[in-house]
């Protein structure tokens, strides 16, 4: 009787396992949304790079414009990735909204013809500032979502256990 015992409270609800599996799930996603910021991280770092390297082989308006471009990518980078912390990254996003919006400004000028630049300068900055903006609402979104089901989930186990009289053991998580 006492393994039997054991055996049936080791054994978990249909409802609960699909609970435990829901959390499992939203762990995976905090690691795989960890990950995919890192990687977003490095990359508006190489473009950084790429943008500098550019740079030196224009006129100093192109060069400007390309060391602003790099900026905003490194800026992005830092923002969805949240380096080093919170806070920092919101100042990033600020200084990577403003510089990347007056880039857009300018070269809606030099496409409009009122302002020059050199051939081939393109806001790649404000490009990728948008992408990781994206990126960052997108991951937000999946987790908020993540964490909606898993309360409500567990509310819903919490009134099936209170409505077959045992359900004295509740947990929250």
């Amino acid at each position: 009787r006492m393994a039997a015992g054991k055996q049936k409270k080791k054994k978990t609800s249909a409802p609960e396992a699909l609970r435990l599996k829901l959390i499992a799930r939203y762990h995976q996603t905090c690691a795989t949304s960890k990950h995919v910021r890192d990687l977003f991280l490095y990359f508006g770092c190489a473009m950084f790079v790429v943008e500098c390297v550019q740079a030196v082989r224009k006129p100093v308006e192109g060069a400007v414009f390309e060391v602003f471009s790099g900026l905003v990518c490194a800026c992005a980078g830092a923002f969805v990735a949240q380096w080093p912390d919170f806070e920092q990254s919101a100042v990033a996003f600020q200084i990577g909204f403003g510089i990347g919006l007056l880039q857009v400004v300018i070269f809606a000028a030099y496409i409009r013809g009122d302002f020059w630049l050199p051939d081939k300068t393109w806001p790649l900055g404000p490009f990728f500032f948008s992408v990781c903006w994206g990126l960052d609402r997108f991951i937000l979104h999946t987790l908020n979502k993540n964490l909606r089901i898993i309360s409500e989930l567990g509310s819903v186990i919490a009134s099936l256990n209170d409505g077959q009289g045992g359900g004295g053991g509740q947990e929250q998580s």
